[in-house]
């Protein structure tokens, strides 16, 4: 299930983000790893296998400008003044579509870099335990999208059931299962903080535009920061509930907008615009 907003509108459009992407995503490196032969890989043939990876996930591309549009109508929703409407801000400002690919380009860059750490980690055990170059293909296919430091974990629970003399046809499938779950837990979280970042990223260029054109006076109004807190919530954003920001600034965690990202986690946090105390 989508973490949750404190906002139903915010929810909704994270939502369409999240279901989209987690489809798209877990495709996407499904893609990567079918589009190698491990009897004919090299080391050179990764960076091709990446391009695969990227290329299928940037057909999320569209929806997200399609929901940053309308978070922008969502953000006057958030607004105390009654006399501002969604007729006035300039939908063709180029910042709105930068803004969206600012957020696929970090985000598919650090999955990216993440896979190639991962990639640099598998080669440096295939040396330790002398695999050949099909053997490091193969694992490469099998381990393709999971974190570096899950590699070693994953390998240890396959020697811990070859110790046990457990048939081959089970190793297999509990390794699969468990790399699966691993690739399952990163695709979440990317496509959870992805909807966060184009919904509150929208959110806040609205208003700094505003604030640019006078239209929000930022001598009468300022950001807030508005977290779900429960059982749930990152130390992080229990310190940032209800701290304050001004229009085009950045709050006291360091952040223009949700999500925080220290730590990474599925942030469930929003903001809107209040009076000056």
């Amino acid at each position: 299930m989508p973490e949750q907003s404190p906002y139903e509108e915010e929810r909704d459009l994270e939502e369409r983000i999240d279901e989209e992407l987690l489809l798209l995503l877990a495709a996407a490196f499904l893609k990567a790893q079918q589009s190698i032969s491990p009897t004919s890989f090299t080391r050179n043939d990764f960076q091709g296998m990446q391009e695969v990876f990227r290329n299928a996930a940037s057909k999320i591309i569209p929806e997200l400008q399609s929901v940053s549009q309308e978070a922008v109508e969502v953000a006057f929703q958030r607004l105390p003044i009654s006399t501002l409407s969604v007729d006035d801000i300039d939908f063709s400002d180029p910042r709105f579509r930068q803004l969206v690919t600012n957020i696929f380009e970090d985000n598919i860059g650090y999955l990216m870099d993440t896979n190639e750490q991962m990639f640099n980690r598998l080669q440096e055990i295939a040396q330790a335990r002398g695999w050949s170059e099909e053997q490091l293909a193969r694992y490469l296919k099998k381990f393709y999208g999971i974190v570096p430091n899950h590699v070693t974990t994953v390998l240890s629970m396959e020697d811990a059931l070859k110790a046990e003399k457990v048939s081959n046809k089970t190793i297999n499938e509990r390794v699969q299962k468990r790399v699966d779950d691993l690739v399952e837990w990163r695709v979440q979280l990317s496509s959870a903080l992805v909807g966060t970042e184009v919904v509150e990223g929208s959110k806040d260029l609205t208003y700094t535009i505003l604030g640019e054109t006078g239209q929000l006076d930022s001598e009468q109004y300022i950001k807030q920061w508005f977290a779900v807190v429960d059982s749930r919530t990152t130390q992080v954003c229990l310190n940032s509930h209800l701290t304050t920001a001004e229009i085009g600034g950045f709050f006291p965690n360091g952040f223009a907008h949700p999500p925080a990202l220290n730590p990474l986690h599925p942030c469930r946090s929003s903001m809107r615009i209040v009076r000056r105390f």
